[in-house]
């Protein structure tokens, strides 16, 4: 399939009609309507102009867009120009049935307008590596894996117990845990990987979340949102990696969820 390139209130509209829901995560517009009238006059005409076209592969796209077996999401901003549209990156992925493929927001004039939605379909063996291509292509960091503090440890997740040694095998992650913490960020983001449905209900399912962060002189880390907490540099080829595996993860979620089902 060629690369769909639609209006962003029109990808709204039929986001709608087809789920009853607005855009998700992390797809957004803005719309500059006087009123709720002159709203839906545009919403019907845009309905209207769909149900008289004849275009059975953008139907089968959104058809495929709407009804996810799995999605992912991905997110990416400049720090020091958040507020530049340009800078940021919002793309949603998606594996339905055997397609595989990705919504790409155009930055509008804002970071949560859109010019525009762009939906390409990828092999699923480059959907990774495609989605991975969405964000600002950086080498990876220099500092090697650096372990982080627990979230869950306290404030900065460091050992002060009584009779803690004077040394220990660790003592040098937390300095270079530190020293990585306290760097100046460039761009970060995220990477969210999303079981769509399950038969035990919202609860059932999947997800799993890498966050990214370029730093300022050195490159692109990814930390995998469970223990143990760990920055690895990750240029593309890395990054695309680990998200495979996330991926991975998510489809055996999905394969044990289909298997509880009897019969």
């Amino acid at each position: 399939m060629t690369a769909m390139r639609f209006d962003p209130f029109e990808f709204s509209v039929r986001w709608h009609a087809h789920t009853g829901e607005d855009l998700p995560e992390p797809l957004t517009i803005v719309t500059d309507f006087d009123s709720y009238d002159e709203f839906r006059r545009e919403r019907d005409r845009v309905l209207d102009a769909v149900a008289a076209e004849s275009d059975p592969d953008q139907a089968a796209v959104f058809a495929a867009l709407t009804d996810a077996d799995m999605a992912v999401v991905v997110v990416g901003f400049q720090t020091e120009s958040a507020d530049t549209p340009a800078r940021s990156v919002r793309a949603y992925g998606v594996r339905s049935g055997g397609r595989s493929l990705i919504a790409t927001q155009q930055p509008g004039k804002t970071v949560r307008d859109a010019a525009a939605f762009t939906v390409t379909e990828h092999d699923s063996n480059r959907w990774a590596a495609s989605l991975i291509a969405a964000l600002p292509q950086t080498a990876a960091g220099r500092r090697g894996p650096v372990s982080l503090p627990d979230p869950d440890a306290g404030v900065d997740g460091l050992d002060y117990s009584y009779g803690r040694s004077s040394f220990r095998d660790d003592d040098r992650d937390d300095i270079m845990s530190a020293a990585l913490l306290a760097a100046p960020v460039i761009a970060s983001g995220a990477i969210e990987i999303r079981q769509m449905r399950s038969v035990f209900g919202p609860s059932g399912r999947a997800r799993r979340r890498i966050t990214w962060c370029d730093v300022a002189n050195d490159g692109r880390y990814a930390i995998l949102a469970r223990p143990p907490y760990t920055a690895k540099p990750a240029d593309p080829e890395i990054l695309t990696a680990l998200l495979s595996e996330e991926i991975e993860e998510i489809q055996l979620a999905i394969d044990d969820d289909r298997r509880s089902v009897p019969g």
